[in-house]
């Protein structure tokens, strides 16, 4: 019998300019259930009439601040419904060797963090049961992770008895064709906010704090246990 296909669509926050903290995270889904969260969310746009995309770095309050609160809640919603499940890695970016291995960059780094997260938390757990397609967030900070997926598979199926081929496809997307991206977008920027507990403006704190109230996780400097399943968090030591 053919495997079910899980989705995972990720992104990366807070790496560039003078953050600290980055997170590398997104949302684990079965394959159909995602229309029916992509319309979710398309929805939420619809009755304001928005025709942005939900995006952290852009959020300014003001009449889409109830649309984004409801945004977020949708996420936690979905969790609690086991709809979909979240996986992310935080990463102390000045501690980062942007240069190991080889000539380097931020964005370098982001793809190798993707490497880790793909590896580590998302064929860990699903690769002996799923066949996993991942959709990164598409930019310079995913254009060579597609370069390791045969490594990600190989010490998958040696690490964790995942299924050979565990992650069959990669696809760098635009985010603003899929729902899913545009929240991971959101949730992840307001966790690496909280996490480094950057100065932002009042109504970019309330929706962090917003984010933050709702997570099962309040500490993010802990790690989730490593069985945990619907909402992990993992902090890499470089």
């Amino acid at each position: 019998m053919a495997l079910d296909v899980l989705h995972y669509y990720c992104d990366c926050s807070s790496y560039a300019g003078d953050n600290k903290y980055a997170v590398v995270g997104g949302i684990a889904v079965k394959a159909h259930m995602v229309d029916l969260l992509n319309g979710k969310v398309q929805s939420l746009k619809d009755g304001i009439g928005m025709q942005s995309e939900f995006k952290w770095s852009e959020y300014r309050g003001g009449r889409k601040k109830a649309t984004y609160e409801a945004l977020v809640d949708l996420f936690y919603e979905a969790i609690d419904l086991h709809y979909m499940h979240f996986h992310a890695i935080i990463v102390d970016f000045n501690e980062f060797d942007h240069h190991k291995k080889g000539r380097g960059a931020p964005q370098l780094s982001v793809n190798k963090m993707y490497y880790q997260l793909m590896l580590h938390e998302v064929c860990r757990r699903y690769g002996s049961k799923w066949r996993i397609v991942m959709f990164p967030d598409h930019g310079p900070d995913s254009d060579q992770i597609g370069d390791y997926r045969n490594g990600i598979c190989a010490r998958a199926y040696k690490m964790y008895s995942a299924k050979p081929n565990c992650l069959r496809e990669i696809h760098p997307t635009a985010s603003k064709k899929v729902g899913l991206l545009q929240m991971t977008d959101v949730i992840i920027g307001a966790m690496a906010a909280h996490r480094e507990d950057r100065t932002v403006k009042a109504v970019k704190s309330d929706l962090r704090e917003y984010v933050m109230a709702k997570s099962p996780i309040t500490d993010l400097s802990t790690d989730t246990p490593r069985d945990e399943r619907q909402f992990s968090i993992w902090n890499f030591n470089c």
